[in-house]
């Protein structure tokens, strides 16, 4: 596998950075979102507990940005216990 990433990596990512270069010419770039457009947010976490609290600056900064969603996290059953700071995963 090794000797795949070795030889073909160089060339996939000559390969990527022209099409994206080329894209960007005749792509516009995306619409911004306004955060008070966005009213539900589904993070999916299927890992174990440590996943979940590591999870925690990428939620409050979910809510920071967008502070009237509501954040809903699925998981598995064992996980639902986990706490992040002040949130409760339910």
């Amino acid at each position: 596998m090794k000797n795949l990433d070795e030889l073909f990596g160089p060339i996939a990512c000559f390969f990527f950075y022209w099409y994206n270069r080329v894209k960007s010419i005749f792509v516009h770039p995306p619409r911004t979102i306004d955060p008070a457009q966005i009213k539900n947010i589904l993070v999916i976490k299927f890992f174990g507990m440590g996943s979940i609290i590591l999870a925690g600056p990428m939620l409050r900064a979910l809510k920071a940005r967008f502070p009237q969603a509501r954040i809903a996290v699925l998981t598995f059953d064992s996980n639902a216990s986990a706490r992040i700071g002040s949130m409760v995963i339910l």
